[in-house]
């Protein structure tokens, strides 16, 4: 800041920024048996399309194959994200089975290190025409090339479970949310870059109109 005159003054001082953001208090529990949220359907799934993301914290407390997200009865024809155990290392796996219920992303995905119990984890899944996007904690996991269109054909979007039971999600779900367009890296990165005490990225500032589904998971 300078002072205006003949003999001017100038200063300098340091500011703190503050990413903006919403509380973050409180999660939902999944016990792993018949805890699951039934959102039911959503309008843009009902039909073909090639663009969408699936956005939310997770801490698996088991290492059981649990789901965390899905939009089918089966893993056929559906979009899916689990947590599972499989040659003793823990990781996250995707999918999107489209029509025939043949897989559009190479699935399962294996993280290359593992990915144990008891922590908080942010994932994303994108798809983008041809293209699928893995990330974990904000960074690009895995990408997949999709070879046909899915859709959902009116099927119910479940968290903490597929339906019919035997996939249920032990552990704890937070800020769910589903965009029908891809987010870029750089936006997946600042949801996950924004995480702090107590507060979370404020989700209906990214592609407004393009998010159809936020739950807070029990922040109102």
């Amino acid at each position: 800041y300078e002072t205006s005159g003949t003999c001017p003054n100038s200063s300098t001082f340091d500011l703190a920024v503050t990413a903006a953001g919403v509380a973050n208090n409180f999660s939902m529990s999944f016990d792993g048996t018949d805890d699951y949220i039934d959102v039911g359907t959503l309008d843009f799934f009902n039909a073909s399309f090639t663009d969408e993301t699936i956005s939310g914290s997770i801490k698996p407390t088991s290492r059981d194959l649990g789901v965390v997200f899905s939009t089918a009865s089966s893993f056929a024809h559906s979009i899916y994200i689990y947590y599972a155990k499989s040659s003793l290392k823990n990781r996250f796996e995707y999918g999107i089975r489209g029509s025939g219920g043949q897989n559009t992303v190479p699935s399962p995905v294996t993280n290359a290190t593992d990915v144990p119990p008891n922590v908080w984890y942010h994932v994303t899944l994108t798809s983008e025409g041809t293209t699928a996007k893995f990330y974990l904690n904000g960074s690009l996991l895995h990408t997949g090339t999709s070879g046909t269109t899915y859709s959902a054909s009116g099927n119910s979007v479940k968290i903490g479970r597929l339906y019919p039971a035997g996939y249920e999600f032990t552990g704890n779900i937070d800020e769910v949310a589903v965009w029908n367009k891809a987010l870029t890296a750089t936006q997946v990165q600042s949801i996950y870059d924004a995480t702090d005490t107590n507060l979370t990225k404020d989700l209906s500032t990214i592609e407004t109109s393009n998010l159809k589904y936020w739950n807070r998971m029990g922040d109102w």
